[in-house]
């Protein structure tokens, strides 16, 4: 979501306009990554507010104890589509490094 806005990706061809969100436009003027000025490359203002509102449901795991994180993670996907071990390796990976550059 986050590269998204920062215009390190396109979707369909467009990208999100940094206008649209004071604190992305803030850190393109500071130079944290370069944002998209075209206006044939970027999606219109209702396109931007509408992936703004978007609404995730999200958990915070207070946890930073590798073993536990893993058995979290395990337990979220243990139904749906089995994962192979190294994608259950770098979910656990992740999910730690997300935990503690949150905390």
């Amino acid at each position: 979501m986050f590269s998204y806005i920062e215009n390190r990706y396109d979707l369909e061809g467009k990208f999100f306009d940094v206008e649209q969100l004071a604190r992305a436009k803030q850190l393109a003027e500071d130079g944290h990554f370069l944002a998209r000025e075209d206006p044939n490359e970027l999606f219109d203002e209702r396109s931007c507010a509408r992936f703004l509102e978007y609404t995730f449901a999200v958990t915070e795991f207070p946890g930073t104890d590798t073993q536990a994180v893993n058995e979290v993670f395990g337990r979220i996907n243990a139904y749906g589509r089995q994962r192979s071990a190294q994608e259950k390796r770098q979910g656990g990976v992740f999910l730690l490094s997300l935990i503690v550059s949150v905390s």
